[in-house]
């Protein structure tokens, strides 16, 4: 796959909402950098359970949020 196919990829609807998502727990994360967050919280904040952030972080970032 191209970079330019790969961008677009990116961009498309759902990738756009995985990225809101996680918008908002980096946004979380950045109000308050310094404390260690559980996977439980970050998935709250994510709105989704812990297994599934757990998935979905390693999905979109390339690692366990662990």
């Amino acid at each position: 796959m191209s970079l330019k196919e790969k961008i677009t990829h990116f961009l498309d609807t759902a990738s756009r909402s995985k990225l809101m998502v996680y918008a908002c727990v980096l946004g979380l994360i950045g109000r308050d950098y310094t404390r260690q967050f559980s996977v439980d919280e970050l998935a709250a904040a994510a709105g989704l359970s812990p297994s599934r952030f757990h998935a979905a972080f390693k999905d979109v970032f390339g690692v366990s949020p662990i």
